[in-house]
């Protein structure tokens, strides 16, 4: 995914044992990452929303301030859980906190209507957390705003034959899909 080869090898990372300067030092994206979510349709005040490996709560409790009517925030470590929910309570907000895996998480599956996970999918067993099979993958790209969001029927029908055959050539019924990493650039200010 980022050419790094293993993550930290030999090493055990625990965020548990930096969260006082994670919450002081890491305050998360910029207000711009948020209107973009909005405008993508993330981050409703009508919606339910999971946040994974959410660490002090960053996103979550951003997306509580925001008016999201339901927020959860799941992360491995107990200690940043911990943190995050002793933030939430100190600012007067609505998110709740729990221990978990990302990949064991304590929800029924259709319990919330947005997931978000910001700077931790490296972390996560993609196996488990982002599997699909030619189906799921058709469609998923189907959705992207360059074919069914910006071709005609026609062009996407077509278009989805071509890559179902590409797909039946290339891979198994089951993969997984290694996810980019986008950034924000951020500018001093004057």
């Amino acid at each position: 995914m980022h050419g790094l080869g293993a993550i930290d090898p030999g090493r055990t990372i625990d965020w548990g044992l930096t969260t006082e300067d994670y919450a002081k030092f890491r305050p998360g994206p910029p207000s711009s990452f948020y209107e973009k979510l909005k405008v993508l349709g993330v981050g409703l005040p009508n919606q339910s929303l999971l946040d994974l490996g959410t660490g002090t709560g960053v996103l979550a409790r951003e997306f509580s301030k925001l008016g999201v009517k339901k927020v959860f925030g799941t992360d491995l470590s107990e200690v940043q859980v911990k943190m995050a929910a002793e933030l939430a309570e100190k600012e007067g907000l609505r998110a709740e906190f729990q221990q978990a895996s990302a990949e064991m998480q304590p929800f029924d599956d259709k319990e919330f209507d947005v997931v978000t996970a910001n700077q931790c999918w490296l972390y996560f067993d993609k196996s488990k957390v982002i599997p699909f099979d030619r189906d799921s993958w058709r469609g998923r790209i189907r959705a992207c705003r360059g074919v069914g969001a910006a071709l005609s029927a026609d062009e996407v029908t077509r278009f989805d034959q071509e890559h179902d055959q590409l797909l039946q050539e290339k891979v198994e019924d089951k993969f997984t899909v290694l996810h980019r990493i986008d950034a924000h650039i951020l500018e001093p200010l004057d």
